[in-house]
């Protein structure tokens, strides 16, 4: 068997800490991640995890919380793209917290947010905040 390369190794140790991963947490991350990213222009994780996890999340759909099914809008969506997906104010603090923790602030959080509160099918509340 010849060598792997450098690309190769690092794949493999990412697909193995994500399913590590209960489902329904990878799931919890990629919502926290498209969160950062479309509402703040910040990413958490490179396209390459966030395509992997988001793989491995769709694998997984029937292990998933309904809030998290409701979030994520639908498998193919999860797929896609993050940009139609429903932020809990949950969602949102905690991706706040893992950016703050991960890279020390988060440019103009106070400055720009809105907060839109709406009814979730569930009796929750999701806010989408937009810039």
């Amino acid at each position: 068997m010849g060598k792997r390369r450098k690309s190769d190794l690092l794949m493999i140790s990412l697909t193995r800490k994500i399913r590590r991963l209960h489902p329904d947490l990878a799931a919890r991350h990629l919502l926290m991640a498209a969160h950062l990213y479309y509402d703040h222009g910040q990413p958490i994780m490179s396209d390459h995890e966030y395509d992997e996890m988001a793989k491995y999340v769709v694998m997984n759909w029937d292990a998933l919380h309904p809030t998290r099914v409701w979030q994520l809008v639908g498998k193919k969506m999860t797929l896609a793209t993050g940009m139609h997906f429903k932020f809990t104010t949950l969602t949102i603090d905690a991706s706040h917290s893992w950016y703050l923790r991960e890279k020390g602030s988060l440019p103009h959080l106070a400055r720009y947010c809105t907060s839109i509160m709406f009814e979730s099918p569930t009796n929750g509340h999701y806010a989408k905040v937009r810039g």
